[in-house]
C-alpha cells in the first residue's frame, strides 16, 4: 500500500500514514463540480468525495475503493489523484477498528460477488439509499458501516442539511432539501478520529476561489432567482455526445474535439446530469477565470490575496457588469459573458 509521504503531519506527529481497513479518506478535487458539492449544504464543507480502504479479496493487500461518476465502484488511483486532481485529503479512522475491518470486508465481499456475476455496482445518480446495487461515494461508506455493524451504526451521526429554493436544480443532480450525507460529515463523527491531513499547497488558493464562486452562484439562484439556461455546449453534450460516449471506438476519435467543449465525460451518465454538469462547469469555469485574474492583479498591487469578503464583493461586480451589458447590449454594442445562459 502506498504511503502518503508528503510534507505534513498526522495528529500524532508522524510525517506519513499507513492506512488500515475501514479507514475513510475524505477529499476535495480540483474541478468545478467538486466545488459545487462542497457548497451545497447550509454549512459548507471543504470535502467533496469519500473513499473506503478495504483489503482486496484477490491480492489480500489494502486498496482504496470509491464510487465514481460514470464508473461506479472502482479502484482509487493515489499517485495520479494526489498529483493532479486533489487539493486536500483527510484520513478518518474508525474508533472501533474491528468494526472498520468488518465494514470494509462486508463491502469488499459484496463488490466481489457482484463482479463475479459480471456486474459492478454502478453510480447512483438518484441517491437512493435503499438500493445498493448503485452507490454514490457516501452511500458506499454508509452501506459498508451499516452492514459491518448489523445496522447499529448509521452514518452520519450529524447529517448536513440542504435548503435551496431551486428544487428543480437539486432534482437534476439527484439531491433534495433536508438532511443528507456529505463527505465532510465524517470529520466530526464520533465513530471516527482524524489521523492524517494532506494538502496540495500549489492549488489551495484556486480551491478557495472555487468555493466562493460556487457559493455565490447558489446565492444568486436562491436570492436573485437566477436559473441555468440551455447553451449550445450543454445541448451537444447531453443530446449528441453523451449517447456516443458509450462507444469506446467512436469516442476515441471524438474525444480530442469534444472534451475542450464539455470537459471529461464518462460513459453511462444520464443526459440530465450531463446537461447540468456542462452548464455549471462552463459557468463556474468562466467566473472563476475572471475572479482569479482580478485576485492575481490584487496580489501584484498590494502583495497579498483578497479576503473572502473581497472575493464576494468582486463577484458581485462581475455579475452586475455583465447584467448591465445583457440588459442594454445595444448601447454597449457587446454581448454579455454569461447572462444569456444564467439569469433571473
Amino acid at each position: 500500500m502506498e504511503d502518503f509521504n508528503v510534507g505534513t503531519r498526522s495528529i500524532d506527529g508522524k510525517k506519513h500514514i499507513e492506512l488500515q481497513e475501514g479507514d475513510v479518506l475524505i477529499g476535495t478535487g480540483a474541478t468545478i463540480l467538486s466545488g459545487m458539492i462542497t457548497q451545497l449544504p447550509e454549512i459548507p464543507s471543504p470535502y467533496a468525495h469519500a473513499i473506503l480502504v478495504v483489503k482486496d479479496s484477490k491480492t489480500n493487500k489494502l486498496a482504496p475503493r470509491e464510487a465514481l461518476v460514470g464508473s461506479g465502484v472502482a479502484d482509487f488511483d493515489f499517485s495520479k489523484s494526489l498529483r493532479y486532481q486533489y487539493s486536500r485529503f483527510v484520513v478518518v479512522r474508525p474508533v472501533d477498528q474491528e468494526l472498520g475491518k468488518k465494514s470494509a470486508s462486508a463491502m469488499e465481499s459484496y463488490v466481489r460477488k457482484m463482479r463475479e456475476q459480471g456486474k459492478n455496482p454502478a453510480y447512483d445518480y438518484n441517491f437512493d439509499w435503499e438500493d445498493f446495487t448503485k452507490m454514490s461515494c457516501v452511500e458506499l461508506i454508509y452501506q459498508a458501516y451499516k452492514w459491518g455493524s448489523d445496522s447499529k451504526v448509521i452514518l452520519p451521526q450529524n447529517p448536513s442539511r440542504i435548503e435551496m429554493k431551486s428544487e428543480k436544480f437539486l432534482h437534476t443532480i439527484g439531491q433534495k432539501n433536508g438532511e443528507g450525507f456529505v463527505p465532510g460529515d465524517l470529520e466530526f463523527d464520533s465513530h471516527f478520529k482524524v489521523v492524517f491531513e494532506w494538502k496540495n499547497a500549489s492549488i489551495l488558493r484556486d480551491e478557495r476561489r472555487k468555493f466562493v464562486v460556487m457559493r455565490k452562484i447558489f446565492e444568486w439562484m436562491d436570492q436573485e432567482g437566477y436559473q441555468l439556461k440551455s447553451s449550445l455546449e450543454s445541448t451537444l453534450a447531453s443530446d449528441i455526445f453523451n449517447p456516443l460516449r458509450n462507444s469506446d471506438k467512436l469516442w476515441h476519435v471524438l474525444a480530442p474535439v469534444v472534451t475542450p467543449l464539455t470537459g471529461e465525460m464518462a460513459p453511462g451518465i444520464p443526459n440530465s446530469f450531463v446537461r447540468v454538469a456542462t452548464k455549471m462547469n462552463w459557468l463556474g469555469g468562466f467566473i472563476l477565470k475572471e475572479l482569479s485574474k482580478r485576485d492575481e492583479d490584487h496580489i501584484k498591487k498590494f502583495g497579498y490575496a483578497m479576503s473572502w469578503e473581497d472575493l464576494e464583493a468582486e463577484l458581485e461586480k462581475i455579475r452586475a457588469d455583465d447584467q448591465v451589458i445583457h440588459d442594454h447590449g445595444s448601447i454597449f454594442k457587446s454581448q454579455p459573458n454569461f447572462h444569456n445562459y444564467f439569469a433571473p
